[in-house]
């Protein structure tokens, strides 16, 4: 057997500070990516782009968009967004937590 580990006793009070550092970079990281894809969204009557929003909260946050077509416009149905939505906002998301995060 190869094992290789490191056995970590944190304090309560580190493990609440810890918790709300992650549920504000995760809240952070949600309404980036809604803003992002609020910019990949086409626009023709700019129902779609209005449609992004967070829902919930630290690490429960979710960036939504609920109109009927956002599933066509992400397969690349309108011709101002060929390559969806959900893969170039990764992209670029992507792209600037690197940056944060080192």
């Amino acid at each position: 057997m190869l094992k290789i580990g490191a056995d970590v006793t944190v304090s309560p009070n580190l493990q609440r500070r810890l918790g709300r550092a992650l549920d504000d970079f995760t809240q952070d990281i949600i309404e980036q990516a809604s803003m992002i894809a609020r910019g990949f969204t086409p626009r023709k009557s700019g129902n779609a782009q209005r449609a992004w929003h967070v829902a919930g909260t630290g690490r429960k946050a979710e960036a939504i968009n609920d109109v009927a077509y956002i599933n066509r416009l992400d397969k690349g149905w309108s011709k101002q967004a060929p390559n969806g939505i959900l893969k170039p906002t990764m992209r670029k998301l992507k792209g600037q937590t690197r940056r944060i995060t080192r």
